[in-house]
């Protein structure tokens, strides 16, 4: 590749993250929390921090008025400055997105760009101003995969004439040599200048970059000649084999397979006298023709051993097909019981990581616990497959039928993947029809682990491009108060051969393409998708082709509407001075400290227990107002210690969550409990359920 594509290169994958940067920033301006001057500033802080964590590339986000000052920000309690800012004033002017020049921050001390964007509320009026950080690393990253070859090297300029990528940091900043910007101007035609020797460089101009590209001449002349001198020797070599070959081929192979044709034809006419005799046929040639005479005698009496044979394995494989059943139940039966002890540690390995995470402020650190956590969530991601496809098999699926609100529900898948699209530079968009109805009733928890398969696989397989999920519905032809939902994933990833597309929905069938080299997974995905969507009654079909993508589609026929909102569990937020207090009840340390954690960003007064006995004893002293209880609990039954629990006058009201590493519990559980989680905890779930509980308390 010469030094001018790989210029053109560079400069298409830094305008690129621009694109990827203005583009989350308009995600988090839609945000009604950050939008609405009705939400508090903490509320605002804390969906900063979380669409921050779940964007990714932005160092610091801040939120600042009109007037200039800065309401909250992030990471780097930045205070000023912004009001005086060319960008921060051509935003209010203008009303669109404006980027700064690139600066040096003093604390930490690197540079970063920044983004200004206008937030406007429901009334159209400008609120506020969004301010986010991108450190120039996320620039670089995205030309670090490229090779420049030993001596090579990318540098990048910007508007300015200032280095801010690829040089020194004494040179960063700092304005381009004027032999060399003069140089610029040449555009995709190469040039030569002096820069600790002489080098061969070639420039790509942009409306806000040039990108420099270069290498050491002397290292350019040195391929070239090495090329030409392995060019000449690989053609001497080619050329000897050829003629070796030849002359082998002439001797060793044609003149025995003349031979051959010659007998075959002797054969055919029945003259096995004269072939077998004749001298000019070889001794192996000869050998062969005895050894398939006596293979035709021996015809008539094989076909008798093989009917006998046929009776004999038909016998067998009926046997056989006796024993793999057994099997298949034993496997099922052990996968039920083994997952209580799968689950234990790995609800110690998330559960502890999570508490480092929080408390960890070291980079080399954070990294080692992420890629921890992630292989935990892979790991327990497989589990959970494993199990869903042995219920399937053994028919113990359970519909789990519950009133979901189709925008909200799509909504947070979208949010769970859009971390993983900003960090690969892809680009993840939900669209919704115009006739989607708000409520539903359909098992949500298997339609979310349908779509999680189809939109992980699609990210997976995808580099460049993006993924869109259109959402729409259709009048039902069974019946009035129903609906057809449909729902397509579109991906521009490196699609699925025709010769593999009859294979990806079997069992442990992975495809695996040229272009694409991931080992994660264990290939039950789809078959699972496909089985849980002919459980509920619908299909998946999908289209496919090699360089340009693939779309899935999802239809479920005859979902059921839902004209009123059923009185679920009301969400709200604990406010300042709602004190109560929490029980946690576990075996596990480990697990009481994770329910800790969470509640001690709270109000709260935390009792512990780790038996059914002191759950009883300690309750009636210390009148909990919610109950985390494991009901895996030792020395007394966890449904028994609820029956006990809601005989109790004094206890009969309490709000009890269920603990559990079995999710075949959940069904029973919710109908004496006032939740279910399912082991391993997450932090942010137990926060959630706090939240939700706060009203009946």
């Amino acid at each position: 590749m010469t030094s001018n594509i790989l210029a053109k290169e560079v400069h298409y994958n830094v305008q690129r993250v621009f694109l990827h940067a203005e583009r989350d920033m308009n995600l988090i301006v839609e945000d009604p929390v950050i939008r609405e001057k009705s939400y508090s500033i903490e509320e605002k802080r804390a969906k900063l921090k979380q669409l921050e964590d779940l964007i990714g590339d932005f160092e610091n986000i801040s939120l600042v008025s009109i007037e200039g000052r800065v309401l909250v920000t992030t990471n780097f309690n930045y205070t000023g400055g912004v009001k005086h800012s060319e960008y921060f004033k051509k935003t209010l002017s203008e009303k669109t997105t404006q980027v700064s020049p690139a600066y040096f921050t003093l604390d930490p001390q690197h540079i970063v760009f920044s983004f200004t964007s206008p937030v406007y509320g429901e009334e159209g009026a400008m609120n506020y101003v969004l301010c986010a950080q991108l450190n120039v690393n996320q620039v670089t990253e995205v030309i670090e995969h490229l090779d420049f070859g030993e001596s090579g090297e990318a540098q990048l300029i910007d508007g300015y004439g200032r280095f801010i990528a690829g040089v020194s940091e004494k040179e960063l900043l700092q304005p381009v040599d004027n032999s060399i910007k003069e140089m610029l101007g040449l555009g995709e035609k190469g040039f030569e200048y002096d820069k600790e020797g002489l080098r061969y460089g070639s420039a790509y101009q942009g409306p806000q970059f040039t990108v420099l590209v270069s290498q050491s001449y002397d290292a350019v002349i040195s391929v070239i000649e090495a090329s030409l001198n392995k060019l000449i020797i690989y053609s001497v070599l080619v050329l000897f084999v050829v003629v070796f070959v030849g002359i082998y081929f002439s001797y060793t192979i044609s003149r025995p397979l003349d031979s051959l044709i010659k007998n075959i034809k002797s054969y055919a006419k029945g003259d096995r006298y004269q072939t077998s005799n004749s001298h000019t046929v070889p001794e192996e040639i000869s050998v062969l023709g005895e050894s398939f005479n006596d293979m035709l005698s021996q015809i008539e009496k094989y076909q008798d051993e093989m009917q006998q044979l046929v009776i004999d394995r038909t016998e067998e494989l009926a046997h056989e097909k006796d024993k793999a059943e057994a099997a298949n139940r034993t496997k099922t039966l052990f996968l039920k019981n083994m997952s209580h002890e799968i689950r234990t540690p790995m609800n110690a390995i998330l559960g502890f990581s999570q508490l480092l995470k929080q408390k960890e402020v070291d980079a080399n650190k954070l990294d080692l616990l992420k890629n921890i956590m992630s292989s935990g969530n892979t790991l327990l991601k497989m589990l959970n497959d494993l199990l869903d496809l042995s219920k399937q098999e053994s028919g113990k699926f359970e519909e789990e039928l519950s009133v979901v609100n189709l925008k909200t529900f799509f909504r947070d898948i979208e949010l769970s993947f859009l971390g993983r699209s900003s960090k690969k530079c892809i680009y993840m968009k939900f669209e919704y029809g115009d006739s989607l109805p708000d409520l539903v009733l359909l098992d949500g928890m298997k339609l979310n682990q349908i779509l999680s398969h189809l939109i992980d696989n699609a990210i997976k397989f995808t580099e460049e491009g993006g993924i869109s999920v259109s959402i729409s519905s259709y009048a039902s032809r069974a019946e009035s108060t129903c609906v057809d939902l449909v729902i397509v994933v579109q991906d521009t990833g490196t699609g699925i051969e025709k010769s593999h597309q009859n294979q990806i929905f079997n069992v442990f069938e992975k495809y695996e393409s040229d272009n694409y080299n991931d080992s994660s997974g264990v290939g039950i995905g789809l078959a699972l998708c496909k089985q849980l969507l002919g459980f509920l009654g619908g299909s998946l079909s999908f289209e496919s082709e090699v360089g340009k993508g693939s779309v899935f589609e999802v239809r479920i026929p005859n979902i059921e509407l839902v004209v009123k909102e059923v009185d679920n569990i009301e969400s709200s937020e604990i406010t300042e001075g709602d004190t109560f207090k929490v029980l946690v009840a576990d075996n596990k340390a480990f697990n009481r400290d994770v329910v800790k954690k969470a509640c001690s960003s709270y109000q709260c007064e935390i009792e512990e227990a780790q038996s059914g006995i002191e759950i009883l004893r300690k309750s009636r002293n210390f009148l909990p107002d919610i109950i985390f209880l494991d009901l895996e609990i030792s020395k007394l039954d966890g449904f028994e210690v609820v029956r006990i629990l809601r005989e109790d006058d004094h206890m009969k009201d309490v709000q009890i969550i269920a603990l559990s590493t079995r999710e075949q519990q959940r069904a029973l559980a919710l109908e004496v409990c006032n939740g279910f989680m399912l082991k391993p905890l997450s932090q942010m779930e137990i926060k959630h359920i706090l939240n939700s509980m706060l009203n009946k308390i």
